[in-house]
Formats: structure tokens, sequence, C-alpha cells
């Protein structure tokens, strides 16, 4: 049964003090139901998608108090367990309706984390992590530093070269009027902020702030609309000090190799693509395992990426990029973690939203001309888990 997006909306991303989280959901739900032509009685069930609600809150049933926040006499399921949970829940939720459970289904994901101290954020974020490695003081930032070295090492790049991954992002992001940061940020600059973990540098990194997102899901015969054609999710090894490659994210490509079986696509079919730049590093190696080009070419393919894009601005298509594949790939025109910010339980599904405005024509000033096909990578902690889902507009 073909599964279609009825409908989407994200919140901005941000520093919301006043709100609780069930504030956050209930203003979101009221923002997508109004855009729609939905009410409650057409959904049968929620999935709420969340990380940290009850370490950080002491909020271990969120789902049971989302349902009393909004007023609503129907299902509501939790998943949680990992900073991919969002994207978990759009795959569990196609789940519900490919088994005829459901007819439509909303998919919530929501996350409070400005309440929280630094020092209580990184505890939360190396829960992520194996758990010897997180008690010998691995943290998210430290795994990535490790992985990022063997791939500076191995092929040959500078720091400078991460920060201006990191700053082409903010130029994405400058568009985006959703992302917690919409504004350039210059390559000088991230370079010159502080380490957080040598290589990396704070403002290669994304913020972790508050956010919700939420998608309609539902089960039709319809052959009209935006349809999530594949989504499939592969693991690799917990313990870095277990894994044979440090330079290679084996998780991403076997999901990958998945979706792209399932929706019957090649990676050069693929118009845009949402990956998960929680840091500089983390883009470039999603890009290699994704099949977007070899090992080690991910800086060229973004730095092709962005000369293209400054050229269509300018009116003047570039005619001399390295890599052909940048003619009709664009990654992350939200800005990615990196501009929107990183809120684990809303991350996965606004990369969901950000593709469906798109493929729909609602993205503004950022919209991706004659976008058929767009992908989302989410992944969990160091790349133990990823997920990917397909999207596809069809008329």
């Amino acid at each position: 049964m073909p599964i279609r997006i009825q409908a989407f909306s994200t919140l901005k991303f941000g520093e919301y003090w006043d709100s609780r989280i069930e504030d956050l959901a209930h203003q979101l739900i009221a923002k997508l139901l109004q855009a729609s032509v939905l009410d409650w009685s057409a959904i049968d069930a929620v999935l709420v998608a969340n990380c940290f609600a009850e370490p950080a809150l002491g909020l271990s049933s969120l789902h049971l108090h989302l349902r009393d926040r909004l007023g609503v006499n129907k299902p509501f399921y939790l998943i949680s367990g990992s900073d991919a949970c969002g994207a978990q829940a759009i795959q569990q939720a196609a789940n519900l309706l490919k088994a005829g459970q459901a007819k439509r289904v909303l998919v919530l994901g929501v996350e409070k984390m400005s309440d929280l101290l630094g020092s209580q954020t990184q505890s939360l974020l190396s829960s992520l992590l194996d758990q010897d490695e997180a008690f010998y003081g691995q943290t998210l930032s430290g795994a990535w530093a490790l992985l990022t070295q063997a791939y500076l090492n191995k092929y040959q790049l500078q720091e400078a070269d991460l920060a201006q991954v990191s700053a082409w992002a903010h130029e994405r992001g400058s568009l985006n009027p959703t992302a917690q940061f919409c504004s350039a940020i210059p390559a000088e600059a991230i370079l010159n902020s502080p380490f957080t973990s040598s290589p990396l540098r704070m403002l290669m990194g994304a913020s972790f702030p508050d956010g919700a997102s939420a998608l309609v899901l539902e089960a039709t015969d319809d052959k009209q609309g935006i349809f999530l054609t594949a989504s499939a999710s592969a693991h690799a090894k917990l313990p870095l000090a277990h894994r044979e490659d440090l330079t290679f994210l084996t998780s991403t490509q076997s999901a990958a190799q998945l979706a792209y079986q399932q929706a019957g696509i090649k990676p050069d079919q693929i118009d845009l693509a949402e990956v998960h730049d929680v840091f500089a590093t983390s883009e470039l190696m999603s890009l290699e395992a994704l099949g977007f080009c070899q090992p080690g070419e991910a800086f060229s393919l973004t730095k092709s990426i962005a000369i293209e894009c400054h050229s269509r601005e300018n009116g003047n298509p570039a005619s001399n990029s390295t890599l052909s594949r940048t003619a009709t790939l664009t990654i992350n025109p939200s800005g990615g973690y990196k501009a929107c910010g990183h809120a684990p339980g809303a991350s996965g599904i606004r990369q969901a939203v950000e593709i469906c405005q798109h493929l729909s024509g609602q993205a503004g000033d950022r919209q991706v001309q004659k976008a058929k096909i767009g992908l989302t990578q989410t992944m969990s902690g160091a790349g133990t888990e990823s997920i990917i889902n397909v999207f596809q507009a069809l008329s």
C-alpha cells in the first residue's frame, strides 16, 4: 500500500525558555492542523519521537503527558532510545499503515534541551555511545574528533576545509526561516572558534536546541502527492574500538543500499538530501557512504555544489564542475543540523519536512527547482545506527 505524506510542519528550532515540552507540541500541532484540511477525527494514531525527556525532564511517559495536554482520545505511542528516533518514528508509522492497523498516522518529534546545563547535555549525549568508552570519559564530540582525525589523516584534509564545510552550511541556512541560526558565518570565524575536541572546534558542530516537527502519513491508492517510497535502517558496532575503519560509515552505506533497492532508484537520481551533519566531518562521511561520491571525494563534492549554487544564483550555471553530480544534487538546503540545530527527537522529522517542502514547491527562497526525489539520512551517536527515508513526488 503506497504511503503518502498528507501534511507536514515544523517550529523554528531555538531556545524556548518560557515553554514546556508539552507547549511546543501543542503549538506545532495547532499550526499543522490549521494549515491542512485535517482535524483530529482523521487521525488514527500518534507516534511521539523523543530522546531525552525521561533523563532530562523526568517524563518517562511523555506520550501520555502529550495526550492529556492535547486533549485527544487517540492511541499515543512513544519512540525513543537514540537521536535517530524521529526517523525511526516515520519508519514505524509506515509499518502501522502497511499492516492495516491505521489509515492515517501523525508523527510528532519534540525535544526540550535549553533547560539543561552544558555538562548535563554532554552527559546525555555520551549515553548514545558505548558504555565502557563513555565511562572512561568519551563524549559525543570526542568520538567524532577521533573519526575526524582519522579522516583528515587518510585524505590529507585540513581544519580549514572543515571550517569551510560549516560555512557553506550556514550560507544555506541563511535562507531558512526555521533554522536556529539564520545568518552566514565566515570560515575564518569558525576556524578561530575554541576547540571542543581537537581537531573539532565549537562552530564546526551543531547546537542542541529545543524543537518540534511533525508529519501526517496515510495509506492511499491515490497516485498523486509526496510518497514515502523507502525506509531502511542498519547498524554498525557501537564501540569505536571494535570498528575496522574509522573513516567510513558502514551503517549508512548498508541502510542506503537497502533504501535504494526498495525505491528502485540509484544515488544519481536523488535531487536533494538532508544528511546528518552534527559535525562537519559527519556530513563528508555521510555523502561518501550514501554513494554520492567515492571515499575521500566528499569535500570536492561539497565545494563543487557550493560553486554551482553560487553560479545559479548569479544566473550563470557552472559548466566546468569537477564532479558531474553537482548539476542535480543539493545537500542540506535547510542548512542542516549546523544551521538548524539538532533537537534529537525532532531532527529526523525536520529533515523529512524540509524534503517535503521542496517536493511540493513550498521551500521559498531556497527552493530546489524540479525536485522529484529526496532523501533523509539520520544517525545515532557516532554513526552506530543509520536510517534512510526516501520521498518522491508523483503526479
